[in-house]
């Protein structure tokens, strides 16, 4: 039980994420293009774009998850998200252990949000570093929240 208290005032924020993530996706074939920093197009489809929506408009500190779908040499597409395992988040900085989503063939990288004007639409240093560092990962993609709307900035190498 000790490990749960720290999402105590997270509470009704992993309430709703749950239920988001627990949504079908079944015949989702729409998709949105979401502007990348890089030479690769990223695609959300609209369902996953929905839900991401959802969880980040509702937000109150960075939450991290582990994004899934499909890539080729041309764009990749983003179908579902999943929350890493082990994680702990504060206002501005997070940290989990992303194993058992790089453990998945469908594993493409991350999302998680900044708030603007306190932070940027874009990967900070510290987030373009650990891109780097992790060989898994093909796209890092921020959720921008301003005010109600929520826009989505993806970096890829």
């Amino acid at each position: 039980m000790q490990d749960l208290r720290l999402f105590a005032p997270a509470t009704p924020a992993l309430v709703l994420l749950a239920a988001v993530f627990v949504w079908p996706v079944d015949g989702d074939v729409a998709s949105t293009t979401v502007e990348a920093m890089g030479p690769a197009g990223v695609l959300l489809t609209k369902s996953l774009e929905s839900k991401l929506s959802v969880v980040y408009s509702t937000a109150e500190k960075e939450i991290p998850l582990c994004l899934f779908g499909d890539k080729n040499e041309n764009e990749t597409l983003l179908e579902r998200a999943a929350f890493p395992d082990r994680l702990s988040t504060t206002d501005s900085t997070v940290t989990f252990d992303g194993s058992s989503c790089e453990d998945h063939r469908d594993f493409l990288g991350y999302v998680h949000n900044h708030d603007p004007p306190n932070s940027l639409c874009e990967p900070t240093p510290l987030d373009k570093v650990r891109f780097a560092l992790n060989s898994d990962s093909d796209v890092e993609l921020i959720a921008c929240t301003r005010e109600s709307d929520i826009t989505f900035h993806a970096f890829v190498p």
